[in-house]
């Protein structure tokens, strides 16, 4: 089971943010969602991912420069 989730280390939050945008996705072809939440769950989940580089290219540049 650990080996699981160091296969996944530093890719689950982006997996969240495609299985995000695949539930807008899906939400619209089946007339669950509008167009309207459903680009605000895009939003959200390009913006967590986002984030999330930003965080790790910030630590990755802290460590470089100790």
């Amino acid at each position: 089971m650990l080996s699981i989730f160091g296969a996944l280390a530093g890719k689950k939050t982006y997996i969240t943010a495609g299985l995000g945008v695949l539930g807008a996705v899906a939400g619209v072809l089946t007339g669950g969602l509008s167009y309207f939440a459903a680009a605000q769950m895009i939003l959200t989940s390009v913006l967590g991912a986002t984030v999330r580089h930003g965080v790790d290219s910030a630590v990755a540049g802290a460590g470089d420069a100790n």
